[in-house]
């Protein structure tokens, strides 16, 4: 997202829900171009319900380019339930793209886990980067579902996305854990 600048009192946030991992593979143009950019400023972001539960907490930073303020989170992105309990883990980048993003049910119990496996950009300056998110990312999903049956969580399926398509093979499992089909992509 981006803000004109001369609006100072309007403030976005820009909340990627791109999946990525911590421990992705880089790649040394991504490298690079990151740290050809750097914050102009930080806060730390609370939201909370209107009861006053903690909604969110995290981190953003605030980019600047010749005609815009760019906002991105940063760091460790926490969500809760109403009843405090953790519903979604998400972390990003220094540029804002997420690098893992785990949901939970109110209960603990990990839903889906989304994780970088590659990054690359061919984005030459912030503005196209920032406008144009120009990345080749590859992600890797896991989702899990329950068996009402045998009383648990089970992975249900996973695979690979490029570029937010599903690519590869693709596994569905049934309950009990066994192979049902593979899907090529």
């Amino acid at each position: 997202m981006l803000i004109r600048k001369g609006i100072s009192s309007m403030k976005l946030i820009i909340l990627f829900f791109i999946p990525f991992t911590i421990f992705s593979q880089q790649s040394q143009r991504y490298l690079e171009f990151m740290n050809s950019i750097s914050p102009v400023d930080s806060s730390l972001v609370i939201k909370k319900y209107k009861k006053g539960e903690i909604k969110e907490t995290g981190k953003e930073y605030v980019f600047e380019t010749e005609d815009f303020f760019y906002t991105s989170f940063v760091g460790e992105n926490l969500s809760y339930f109403k009843s405090g309990a953790l519903s979604r883990k998400t972390t990003f980048d220094d540029l804002g793209i997420q690098l893992s993003n785990i949901y939970y049910t109110e209960d603990g119990q990990i839903l889906q886990e989304n994780l970088t496996q590659k990054l690359d950009t061919s984005a030459k300056t912030a503005e196209d980067f920032f406008d144009n998110t120009i990345l080749d990312i590859t992600t890797y999903s896991k989702c899990y579902s329950y068996s009402f049956k045998l009383c648990k969580y089970y992975l249900k399926k996973e695979g690979a996305y490029f570029n937010y398509k599903k690519s590869g093979v693709w596994k569905i499992y049934n309950p009990d854990g066994s192979l049902k089909k593979e899907k090529s992509y």
